[in-house]
């Protein structure tokens, strides 16, 4: 059973007490409460356990072996290049920034498949990476022209990777993941050279609409969601100067299959105990084939010219409410 959600609790990263559970529409893992820190802005799970290599080895969010609503969803926004904005923003900040003498050194943390990695070393830089998931080191490994290696988030601090030898971290939908984000992030830093960069990009507490996954953004998946705020909190706590979050515009492709996601939920839902319908039969199925092709095909074209005027409007009405936050900082000692 969850938590009792009355009982206060103390924020993992301002400390404060007396957090509220006050997050709606997600339902916690089982043996999770949700908690929110007025103080920081900062919602995060309680306990603030995070899952083992197990369970993202078996998850249908990562596995490369299942199919599932949320792989597909992942794949979608891969294949939209939903992800290609923060390393965007990334490349440019750095391109615009302090040149080091010499090899750019960079660690993709939680580098998943390697891409990141691989655009790295493809613009020069010597890249490294590590990421939980055995499957994806290996598709990474394979793949990729940087070094990578099996590493979990909450272990940064232990992992082969000497102090101040990067002159850039990236850490992409990564510090949501782990127990103890203060920590992850301070250890972080201290790998980076002076003048060094860390790029951070998580899930925004305050995005608009207010679309967040049973699964995805729950725990033990997600055991925090962020503020602007938070960020520059934990950032700034980790003793990183000249801070800058950026919010990910809106977009048709993203809104369009949170949409989707809502909708197959209640559609799911809504059909538990119905008896089979006769398209459930290899007749039925034969018989309306056709013309349910052209129903769907018919119904995603105008679903995401939907999205696209939707994402247009509260893009402009709601500049804060993009479902991504990256946080930029730099390494200030001399």
């Amino acid at each position: 059973m969850p938590i009792d959600s009355g009982t206060s609790t103390v924020c993992p990263l301002c400390g404060a007490s007396g957090a509220s559970c006050v997050r709606p529409g997600v339902e916690p893992g089982d043996g999770y409460a949700v908690r929110y820190c007025r103080r920081c802005d900062l919602s995060f799970s309680e306990p603030m356990r995070s899952a083992d290599r197990r369970w993202y080895e078996s998850s249908g969010i990562y596995s490369a072996h299942k199919s599932s609503p949320q792989k597909d969803l992942v794949r979608a926004a891969e294949k939209k290049g939903m992800g290609d904005w923060r390393a965007a923003k990334m490349f440019d900040i750095l391109a615009h920034g302090p040149v080091p003498d010499g090899i750019r050194r960079i660690l993709d943390a939680g580098c998943g498949d390697g891409r990141l990695v691989a655009a790295a070393s493809a613009q020069g830089w010597d890249a490294h990476g590590f990421d939980i998931n055995s499957d994806a080191v290996r598709k990474a490994s394979a793949g990729s022209a940087g070094a990578i290696i099996s590493g979990d988030i909450n272990d940064m601090g232990r992992l082969p990777y000497a102090r101040e030898s990067f002159d850039a971290i990236s850490m992409f939908d990564v510090l949501e993941h782990a127990a103890s984000p203060l920590t992850v992030v301070s250890a972080a830093a201290d790998m980076l050279k002076p003048g060094g960069a860390i790029f951070i990009s998580v899930p925004n507490l305050n995005r608009f609409p207010g679309f967040f996954d049973d699964e995805i953004d729950a725990p033990p998946h997600h055991l925090t969601l962020w503020s602007p705020k938070a960020l520059r909190t934990v950032l700034s706590r980790a003793g990183l100067v000249n801070v800058e979050v950026f919010v990910k515009p809106h977009d048709a492709d993203e809104l369009v299959f949170h949409i989707v996601r809502k909708l197959k939920r209640f559609m799911r839902r809504a059909s538990v105990g119905r008896p089979p319908s006769a398209g459930s039969h290899p007749a039925g199925r034969a018989q309306f084939s056709g013309s349910h092709s052209v129903f769907r095909k018919t119904g995603w074209f105008f679903l995401n010219a939907a999205g696209l005027v939707f994402s247009l409007i509260i893009r402009v009405t709601f500049p804060a409410g993009g479902f991504v936050l990256l946080a930029h900082g730099r390494n200030g000692r001399s």
